[in-house]
Parts: structure tokens; sequence; C-alpha cells
């Protein structure tokens, strides 16, 4: 498990390169951001790479996946329903498809790589919840949608 000062640590370049390899791991974030709201994580669905008015590309916007979608109508929902309590964590812990998060706006970022980083984490309900959802990528070998359909 790493935890990192994204505005101390990475250029623009090294964050985007760094989001890319993230979303190409399926590795699961854990984000805080610079405007006091809770903690959240994400699964990256897709980067986005939007221009400043100078046309030069800053820290991408990250869009998360929807995970509530995939386990009731798509790629982890074959025999793998979940109780109400998980899907209420699901929408209440994890940055959706629908909101964008801005480079700029992430404080630090959790970046959990394995099964042994989930381990570490204290609190037993998101550790149960993480080791779930990683799995579940591993077994459903869920990708990142390079085609949004738009």
């Amino acid at each position: 498990m790493e935890v990192q000062d994204i505005q101390k640590v990475y250029t623009h370049d090294e964050f985007n390169k760094e989001v890319l390899h993230i979303k190409n791991n399926r590795y699961i974030l854990k984000l805080l951001l610079n405007d006091g709201t809770r903690t959240k994580f994400m699964l990256i669905r897709n980067e986005l790479a939007l221009r400043d008015n100078k046309g030069n590309i800053p820290q991408y916007g990250l869009q998360g996946e929807d995970i509530r979608y995939h386990y009731t109508y798509g790629k982890f929902s074959e025999g793998n329903k979940l109780t109400k309590q998980e899907s209420n964590y699901f929408y209440y812990n994890f940055y959706p498809s629908g909101r964008i998060v801005f480079g700029d706006k992430i404080q630090n970022w959790t970046i959990y790589r394995n099964i042994r980083d989930i381990e570490s984490i204290e609190d037993d309900i998101s550790k149960n919840m993480l080791k779930k959802l990683f799995n579940d990528i591993q077994k459903f070998n869920w990708l990142p949608n390079e085609y949004l359909g738009y």
C-alpha cells in the first residue's frame, strides 16, 4: 500500500503517467481531496485529458467505474448479487462514473495494488468489501472501458 501526496510528488506528466498505470493495472485508489470532503475509493474507468485555456493537458480528470452497476447488471452480476448493505457501501464509499475528480483537487491517494495492501486496512468492513471487489476484478477479468459510446 502506497500513500502519496499528489501535489508534492508528481509533475503533471508524471501524474498522468501514474494514472494510466493505475487504471491499466486495475488498482483500487482511496482519494483524499483538498476540499475537506471525506475520503472515497475509486476504480478508474477512464482518464479525461481536458485541456487548459492554453491548449495544454494538465493533470487528468479521473472518472470512476460504477461498481454497483457492475454487481447489478454488468460484469460482476453473474451469480454475484449484493446485499443491501454491500450495495450501500459501494454507493457511499466509491466515486461513480458520473463524478469527475480533477487531478489538481486530489490532496493524496492510497494505491491498493494487491490483496496484501488491502489486508492492511484497519476497518474490517472496508477491508472485506475491497477484497470482494479485488477478487471479482480478477475473477471476471474486468477491464477499464476505453470506448464510452459518445
